[in-house]
């Protein structure tokens, strides 16, 4: 009952759910670093060491095509009124680096007629796709029998990659129609200390 194209043609709203994430690849690791055989006070800074990641691979999601300026003169029984553009040439991806910010092309698509619902499909594949490495070095200290401190340092975006929410996919909304306007976060590093008992 979402994101209805037309209310009267319920096969018109048939594409791509809003969290088709096609492709998606995630490895994560722990690797506790093998202790050295020291006898002295040192093996409390050689040993007690490990690495942890996750590395996170993601193709876009669809963006939703819409229009709210109710060109179509219909409403809807459904969470949303119809309302859709009409496509008049084929979707050509942007970089929104180097586009003022779009992501595709706003100029293929263009407000229906009075009285009709655009021709554009519901959603359109794909938005922006993500990848992300997160990576932490942790620190292990035995202070008694049962009892551990853990230190840890933490990166999240360790690459600091530009990561793009979706463009704004609503015609109406002007000349932020087809541009992106966030991101995810930068890199972010935060320490942290665990006891275990």
């Amino acid at each position: 009952f979402e994101n209805s194209v037309n209310p009267l043609d319920p096969g018109k709203s048939r594409s791509l759910s809003l969290f088709d994430a096609r492709h998606r690849f995630v490895v994560s690791e722990y690797w506790r670093i093998p202790d050295w055989r020291i006898s002295n006070w040192t093996r409390h800074l050689a040993n007690g060491w490990a690495l942890s990641s996750i590395l996170m691979l993601q193709s876009g999601l669809p963006v939703r095509l819409t229009s709210s300026s109710d060109r179509e003169l219909m409403n809807s029984f459904d969470y949303e009124s119809a309302g859709e553009p009409t496509q008049i040439a084929p979707f050509r991806r942007l970089n929104p680096q180097k586009s003022g910010g779009y992501y595709f092309d706003p100029s293929s698509f263009v407000d229906a007629p009075l009285g009709q619902i655009g021709n554009a499909p519901r959603t359109i594949c794909c938005g922006p796709g993500m990848a992300n490495l997160d990576l932490a070095v942790h620190k292990i200290v035995a202070v008694r029998e049962g009892v551990k401190v853990e230190f840890r340092a933490e990166s999240f975006n360790v690459f600091n990659h530009t990561q793009f929410f979706n463009p704004d996919g609503n015609i109406t909304d002007g000349p932020s129609f087809g541009q992106v306007s966030r991101a995810q976060d930068p890199r972010l590093i935060q320490l942290a200390v665990r006891i275990t008992f």
